[in-house]
């Protein structure tokens, strides 16, 4: 599927509904970033693997757009902004 940037509609402990540009194909397995917080002090990324499961053709702003729910298999939490460890 490649890299496609787009908002979350909904996220749970089991999967997440995403919004893509690109017509998914169930069964696929993609990896996906999801960015937690956006505050002064910073924010974390949660990098996540799942396969998707089923997705609908939908219209955002008169555009055709596919909403896919995907499973949340792997997940890393990544903070860019982090020191390193010593």
């Amino acid at each position: 599927m490649g890299y496609a940037a787009g908002p979350n509609k909904n996220i749970g402990s089991g999967g997440v509904l995403l919004i893509s540009e690109q017509e998914p194909h169930v069964g696929e397995v993609i990896e996906y970033l999801i960015t937690l917080g956006n505050s002064p002090e910073g924010s974390a990324e949660l990098r996540c693997g799942g396969t998707v499961l089923r997705f609908r053709q939908v219209y955002s702003a008169g555009q055709p757009v596919f909403e896919m729910a995907v499973t949340m298999d792997l997940r890393q939490f990544v903070r860019p902004e982090a020191a390193p460890l010593l």
